[in-house]
């Protein structure tokens, strides 16, 4: 959580290559640990630190693409908290976090880029009105938005929940309390 690579490259990125990236480069990284180090239980602690850490940056970020940027690394973090527990369960929840996480960052990236590439603008407090203008782009984003912050009946919800109730299940109470705090 800690190294500001993925927060510094993502947005420097073309519109597009940052859709590719959000979608990619991660998963290889996700894919190495699930076969060579699931089950290590400093895992469940740093995947919870990588995701409490975050949702907090991303929360106070003000440039699109870097607020996104720390989107992913709150994901990851929930995806290493899963390997890091081991079970079948929590491994299954990783993998259908993987898939449903593709989804809702390219969602969320194509919308921001839409977003960029119509106004010129990358703030946040820039983007007064543009509901108006882009109706559908705003309604695909808030489906992306609700899903990363795994709101009930979306793909996030579901994938979250498995690597949430794997904790649960190994009565592991402060990275679940972590995890909880990072699905805001």
């Amino acid at each position: 959580p800690f190294s500001s690579w993925l927060s510094d490259s993502y947005p420097e990125s073309t519109l597009m290559g940052g859709v590719i990236l959000s979608s990619v480069t991660t998963k290889t990284a996700l894919y190495t640990l699930i076969r060579g180090f699931s089950g290590e239980d400093a895992l469940i602690w740093i995947g919870a630190i990588t995701a409490v850490y975050g949702v907090i940056y991303g929360l106070i970020e003000n440039n699109i693409r870097r607020s996104l940027s720390f989107g992913v690394i709150n994901q990851v973090g929930f995806k290493i908290v899963g390997i890091g527990c081991g079970s079948p369960l929590a491994i299954a929840g990783v993998c259908a976090h993987i898939f449903c996480g593709v989804i809702y960052n390219s969602v969320l990236w194509m919308s921001a880029g839409n977003i960029i590439k119509s106004t010129g603008k990358v703030k946040f407090t820039e983007l007064a009105g543009v509901f108006r203008k882009h109706k559908l782009v705003f309604l695909l984003a808030l489906v992306g938005a609700l899903s990363i912050a795994s709101f009930p009946f979306t793909s996030g919800y579901i994938s979250k929940s498995i690597i949430v109730k794997a904790i649960e299940l190994k009565q592991l109470f402060m990275p679940w309390l972590l995890l909880e705090f990072a699905s805001f």
